[in-house]
């Protein structure tokens, strides 16, 4: 039976259970840019609250935009009323609008091509809405492709695609489609198994294969370009749709705009999410209209919340700091910074340690993964790594299965600096010394 720990009691006494262990979590009190508190203790947020802030918390334009827009039109319900006003933010006029940051988008994911979004609220619900939409399209196609590690979500379709860990399918049954996990391919030998299993599978009752650029909840697994080539013909061929899932990996995150850019994947729809808005919730599903054989008709898909308007004042000016030169210098120079740091905190496979770590991932997003000298994975190394983090004041999460590739995420803010890179690697270096003595 689960007991929490005496601090949390009250907190699970209320709410249910989430995702991470609760030695690894703390209660908020305070934010500001890369930091957050606890009381008097002060943390670097070296995950970005898992890619939500990638402006960092509290940021001032974001903020500005948010007040600005409750003082002109605080909430509406959104699909019979979709909001259009216009607010100035650091003197530079805005239009708030569910078609205006469309178009922003649109213009970033699909230039020069006839497209359009459909808004949703959550990463999953962005991920079920693409589904849908493909199986109102195709219906006779009720099959999908995805991969192994792959993490979409917890709920509904998203979760049949979902192959990250067990106990995020524990006891939910399928929601009707069928899903094919393929290995995500490091090498050609995993190409080649991969055409085995496709040449056996009916590639004709196949509606879409969804793909993460970097797998994130995976154990930031990069999916190799060449690789990709080699399996684009097949599902071009077969008339196989493309979901570029970029819900974490997208956003400049990369260090290109979208992951999908990094890979050379020509998606046919993108799912976006996280932060978009940085920290407000929202959602957005981009498509070809190519795809669109039967018109939508209303009804088809609404809520109540999607495209309300502080996510759409957020996310227009969130969008737009990010598309900003400045901004994409500025990760490109902290990211090739954080990973030759990274090359010297962490032990080698040659250097005889009983352990050794291999450094993953792109842009400011990043993974330590753990392995032990034998190449067996390493999960009670990570577990203590992240205690001791925590305890210096850096905060971050696990990802990828502990049986298979125990890794830890470094997802910063955009604004992360040197001094708080090198933070990170003196405590790393620390905590590494001290392992070995």
């Amino acid at each position: 039976m689960f007991k929490p720990p005496s601090d949390l009691a009250d907190y699970y006494a209320v709410v249910a259970p989430s995702t991470i262990d609760s030695e690894f979590m703390i209660r908020p009190s305070k934010a500001d840019g890369v930091y957050l508190w606890e009381g008097n203790k002060k943390y670097i947020d070296f995950d970005a609250s898992v890619a939500t802030v990638p402006l960092g918390h509290k940021h001032p334009l974001v903020n500005e935009a948010i007040f600005r827009q409750l003082d002109t039109v605080d909430s509406v319900e959104c699909s019979a009323r979709p909001p259009k006003f216009f607010i100035t933010v650091a003197n530079r006029e805005y239009e708030i609008s569910p078609e205006a940051l469309g178009r922003k988008l649109l213009d970033s994911i699909f230039p020069n091509e006839n497209a359009r979004v459909i808004y949703g609220v959550t990463g999953a619900e962005g991920v079920n809405i693409a589904v849908k939409f493909l199986l109102y399209q195709r219906p006779r196609r009720r099959r999908f492709i995805a991969f192994e590690g792959a993490f979409h979500g917890r709920k509904g379709y998203a979760l049949d695609l979902t192959l990250s860990k067990a106990e995020q399918k524990r006891y939910y049954p399928t929601s009707g489609i069928t899903v094919l996990h393929l290995p995500l391919p490091k090498k050609l030998e995993d190409v080649e198994r991969i055409k085995n299993m496709l040449a056996r599978y009916p590639l004709d009752e196949v509606n879409a294969i969804f793909v993460e650029a970097i797998q994130g909840e995976g154990g930031i697994e990069v999916f190799d370009t060449k690789l990709w080539h080699m399996l684009a013909p097949i599902l071009e061929k077969n008339k196989i749709a493309i979901v570029a899932d970029e819900i974490q990996c997208g956003i400049g995150r990369t260090g290109s705009m979208w992951g999908f850019q990094l890979i050379d994947i020509h998606p046919d729809i993108v799912v976006a999410g996280k932060g978009l808005a940085n920290g407000t919730p929202i959602s957005v599903v981009a498509y070809k209209r190519k795809l669109e054989k039967k018109l939508l008709t209303n009804g088809w898909d609404a809520g109540t919340f999607p495209g309300h308007p502080t996510a759409l004042a957020a996310g227009t000016i969130t969008f737009s700091i990010i598309q900003e030169e400045k901004t994409h210098e500025h990760i490109l120079e902290m990211s090739k910074y954080l990973s030759h740091k990274l090359e010297f905190a962490i032990p080698k496979k040659y250097d005889g340690e009983n352990h050794y770590c291999v450094l993953k991932g792109a842009g400011l997003m990043q993974g330590i993964e753990f392995r032990n000298f034998d190449d067996t994975p390493d999960p009670k190394t990570r577990e203590i790594v992240l205690r001791a983090m925590k305890n210096w004041g850096i905060l971050t999460i696990p990802c990828g299965h502990s049986s298979i590739n125990p890794t830890i995420r470094l997802l910063p803010p955009y604004l992360i600096q040197k001094e708080h890179i090198d933070k990170l690697i003196n405590c790393l270096c620390e905590i590494f010394s001290s392992l070995e003595k």
